[in-house]
């Protein structure tokens, strides 16, 4: 993987540095960076993916999401309150 910046903004006095025009090539279209082990920006499509056409994140399901959020296999486990509307994916006709 090659990172590539085309300039630094400002450098904060903790040693921060705001970046602009950041690339980070060798990612597959659709990755949701992330820091794997040691640190290292690592990508998994399989299990984490973002569909920019459809603006879709997709967990552990298939390579297109058919939702805004898709979770896949495993299903969801939740702690705490949460408030949720589920909405019907498809609809079926009999006829």
């Amino acid at each position: 993987m090659t990172i590539r910046l085309a300039g630094v903004d400002y450098v904060h006095a903790n040693g921060q540095a705001a970046l602009t025009g950041l690339t980070l090539s060798g990612l597959t279209a659709g990755s949701v960076p992330f820091a794997g082990t040691g640190g290292v920006v690592s990508q998994n499509n399989v299990a984490l993916f973002w569909d920019a056409v459809a603006k879709r994140l997709g967990i552990n399901g298939p390579a297109a999401p058919l939702a805004d959020l898709h979770v896949g296999s495993g299903g969801v486990t939740v702690a705490g309150r949460v408030a949720m509307r589920i909405e019907p994916v498809w609809t079926s006709q009999s006829g």
